[in-house]
């Protein structure tokens, strides 16, 4: 029969297999797969996205909304981690500095203004009618939150200058431990020796005790060791360049993103989910196979390195992959050849299936027709389905 024909014909092949199995019942492995929430909202924001937000995910693909230049794209991620299509959907708010938002607070008649960046948003302490408040400004300008402390005090110089001026003389890594007027509480390093510092209201130092030490800055190549010595594993580091490293790393069967500053102290975590179970070579092909690669094949496992030839589509590859089934490198390694029809129904009679037919289905001049194959790929059938 001739397939081609002078119009076009697009034939969609499938195989139906009519099977009647018993399956056992066995015990549930729990696995994660493909490009997590987390993975490509954390992805957007270190390549400068804003307001990452997910707006689907799906075994195959993920996707994401987030703000770059003050334009919102919509980004699909696929499996592999490749961006499939970016298409602006909008513009987006600009965020504003912390001068702004003291500006902002200053507009709406709050003085006294101490304020630091933290994470999303800047937090100040100030005053307003006499109250002494604690005020959080979004990035876009929105004053969200407001506690009240207590009443201002008369004062001369405000956290802020005080800061000013322990830099002055020589202090460095300050922390105020209390704000509050009419002295200030400080820990600041003077060499490498941490201090504790009694402040007057006028800046002055009227006591000052040595605490311990203060560490040195770390060299970001030292990160994963540093990690595991605190009693974290699979440490991967996501950001090694100043003024801030962060790393994703596993505790206790947990998985986070930390943040640690210059010396190595962690100064935020964040919870990504759970860590992915340990992987034997069994349930290591199992994840490979559901991720529709085929033909996988362990070659070698050494050092907790599983090596493995598979097919992608019509791709040969050669995939690394750790205890944890996570892809740590990968080669290509040329073509992977397609089964004959004789070569698929072969590998379905040893399997013992029966019944096995082969189909293709299509529109001819306006009808959807279906042809029936023999398992050497003669055509040996054909039915009228109706209209296409």
């Amino acid at each position: 029969m001739r397939i081609l024909q002078s119009r076009c014909i697009t034939f969609v092949a499938f195989i139906a297999i009519w099977i009647a199995t018993a399956v056992s019942s066995g015990a549930q492995l729990r696995i994660e797969l493909g490009n997590s929430g987390a993975n490509v909202k954390r992805s957007m924001i270190s390549k400068g996205y804003t307001e990452v937000a997910i707006i689907k995910q799906s075994l195959g693909a993920t996707t994401a909304e987030g703000c770059l230049d003050g334009v919102r794209y919509r980004i699909k991620v696929l499996f592999t981690g490749q961006t499939k299509w970016r298409q602006k959907v909008g513009k987006c708010r600009s965020q504003i500095s912390v001068e702004q938002a003291k500006q902002i607070l200053v507009s709406q008649g709050y003085d006294r203004i101490d304020m630091e960046a933290r994470r999303n948003k800047y937090l100040a302490i100030a005053c307003l009618n006499g109250d002494r408040l604690r005020v959080s400004v979004d990035l876009f300008g929105e004053v969200r939150q407001q506690r009240r402390l207590g009443r201002c005090r008369p004062s001369r110089l405000s956290p802020t200058d005080v800061r000013a001026e322990l830099r002055r003389q020589g202090y460095t890594r300050i922390k105020f431990i209390d704000r509050q007027l009419p002295r200030y509480v400080a820990e600041a390093c003077r060499g490498l020796t941490r201090v504790e510092l009694i402040i007057s209201g006028t800046g002055d130092i009227r006591r000052e005790n040595d605490i311990g030490n203060c560490r040195r800055a770390i060299d970001p190549r030292n990160l994963v060791k540093i990690m595991k010595k605190a009693g974290f594993d699979r440490v991967k580091v996501i950001d090694d360049q100043l003024p801030q490293y962060v790393v994703e790393a596993c505790r206790k069967g947990r998985k986070s993103e930390i943040t640690l500053n210059r010396f190595g102290r962690i100064v935020d975590q964040f919870n990504l989910g759970k860590c992915g179970p340990r992987f034997n070579r069994k349930q290591l092909l199992k994840l490979v196979r559901s991720q529709k690669l085929t033909r996988a094949e362990i070659i070698s496992q050494n050092n907790g390195v599983y090596v493995v030839n598979l097919c992608d589509g019509a791709v040969r590859k050669q995939i690394n992959y750790n205890v944890y089934g996570e892809v740590i490198g990968e080669r290509t390694r040329g073509s992977c050849s397609s089964n004959t029809v004789l070569d698929v129904y072969r590998s379905f009679t040893k399997r013992k299936v029966a019944g096995v037919k082969f189909y293709a289905e299509g529109c001819q001049a306006g009808k959807n027709i279906r042809i029936e194959f023999s398992n050497i790929g003669d055509p040996i059938g054909r039915k009228n389905l109706g209209a296409c």
